[in-house]
């Protein structure tokens, strides 16, 4: 292959492969048919005692509901498949699998260690730069968009997911100084008797808050993030018309969780309606509460350069994703500090834990402590 498209010819397999579900041997063939479609090599690893025992595609399975519904799983599998050793070439295991007239093939490191399965399709896709991430997260930051799928990254940095945490810190300081204000000037209305000051000061903090949040700049790159991942998703082009035309609520956004957990506290702490019955409610409201807020609250129409900086995270993570990462390094540790929230809390606990300081000599700043904690 010579096309000008092609990565990569002797990318390691081990690069790109993935565990996906395994199956005991005992398990039934509608597990392995649920299995099967799960799995994007369409190949289904079969381990008996922990050990590997065999692989599994659809042709196997579509033979045995002929010969025997009841066979199980390890019963129905292929047993004599060559193993793809994980430092060989995607191009050498095409041919490999060609050879051998097998949709799919399992994938072990040297240590002896099954790594899962690779099909013909995800070859061709490595080849040819059509891969994919299963699923993307992302975040909105002052310099721009981050994205991730857990193991690669894309856009800005980890200053800048620091600097995000500043931002909330800021945005929460400002907000509860606004509420704080909004309930003194209700005190000296002598307006206390009619409406109790905790029933200001919280909705006062949420309003601050919302407007501080969908006028600045991170609300136009959360636009553009959402709509990058759109775009992704839906194997749209990157490119800044195509992008721009994507909705801007996302549903795994994590402001859908903010917005139950508002609902929820609400109702159950403040309105004092029973925990149980606030869950019902919260969980039903959230579904069209989340993408209102997202919408109306947390981004605002990105212009073309918070579209475009979102296109280059969007593009930079492809093409990791493309030349993949090698099996060793994908780590535990290394998948929660690419999700971005650590840098973020440290961004936003660093200047958390210094405003008691200020708090010592400033009386304000004492009641803003306070409010926050």
């Amino acid at each position: 292959m010579t096309d000008n498209n092609t990565i990569h010819p002797d990318l390691p397999v081990g690069n790109i492969v993935s565990i996906g579900t395994v199956l005991d041997s005992s398990d039934t063939l509608s597990r392995a048919v649920e299995a099967l479609q799960n799995t994007p090599s369409r190949g289904v690893l079969v381990m008996h005692n922990g050990y590997y025992f065999g692989l599994l595609t659809d042709a196997e399975v579509a033979r045995a509901l002929a010969t025997d519904p009841a066979m199980t799983a390890g019963e129905a599998s292929a047993r004599e498949v060559p193993v793809i050793p994980a430092d060989m070439s995607c191009m050498d295991a095409l041919h490999t699998l060609a050879e051998a007239d097998l949709p799919a093939m399992p994938v072990a490191a040297r240590d002896g260690r099954l790594l899962g399965a690779i099909s013909r399709a995800e070859l061709l896709e490595s080849l040819y730069r059509r891969r994919r991430p299963a699923s993307i997260g992302g975040m909105a930051t002052p310099l721009g968009v981050y994205l991730s799928d857990g193991i690669h990254r894309g856009g800005v940095g980890d200053f800048a997911l620091i600097l995000t945490g500043v931002f909330l810190f800021i945005g929460s300081v400002l907000s509860a100084a606004v509420a704080l204000g909004a309930v003194f000037a209700w005190r000296r209305l002598g307006l206390a008797g009619i409406i109790p000051a905790p029933w200001i000061i919280t909705p006062a903090f949420l309003l601050a808050f919302a407007a501080w949040f969908r006028l600045s700049r991170v609300a136009g790159y959360h636009a553009a993030e959402h709509q990058t991942v759109h775009a992704i998703e839906r194997n749209e082009p990157l490119e800044p018309e195509r992008v721009a035309m994507m909705p801007r609520p996302h549903p795994r956004c994590g402001t859908n969780l903010m917005v139950l957990f508002s609902v929820f506290m609400t109702l159950s702490a403040w309105m004092k309606i029973d925990p149980f019955v606030a869950g019902v409610i919260s969980l039903a409201a959230y579904r069209f509460l989340g993408p209102w807020v997202q919408q109306n609250i947390t981004t605002r129409p990105a212009s073309r350069k918070q579209i475009e900086n979102g296109i280059s995270a969007g593009r930079q993570i492809l093409d990791r994703y493309q030349r993949g990462t090698s099996w060793s390094s994908r780590s535990g540790w290394k998948r929660v500090w690419n999700m971005g929230l650590l840098q973020v809390a440290i961004g936003y606990m660093a200047p958390a834990y210094a405003l008691p300081l200020l708090a010592e000599n400033v009386r304000f700043v004492q009641s803003l402590a306070r409010f926050l904690q």
